[in-house]
């Protein structure tokens, strides 16, 4: 996969709740396995973009599964 990094403004203040810098990960993911919390089903297979922004994280999935049923975006 492919992805980006920037990371701007003082690392004793990370993850920057206060808009104190920039930190943000964009990446690509390919069959990725989301375990999120006991009793939730996990995610499988996830494909998409992953994006974490300062305190923050998204996916975008194209596809997935969940109990072996399949997830189309």
């Amino acid at each position: 996969g492919s992805g980006n990094v920037i990371l701007s403004g003082p690392v004793h203040n990370f993850p920057f709740r206060h808009h104190e810098g920039r930190f943000i990960v964009d990446s690509e993911i390919k069959d990725l396995d989301l375990y999120y919390h006991d009793g939730w089903p996990t995610i499988q297979d996830i494909n998409g973009e992953l994006i974490f922004e300062d305190a923050g994280m998204t996916m975008k999935a194209n596809s997935g599964k969940i109990y072996q049923a399949q997830l189309q975006n």
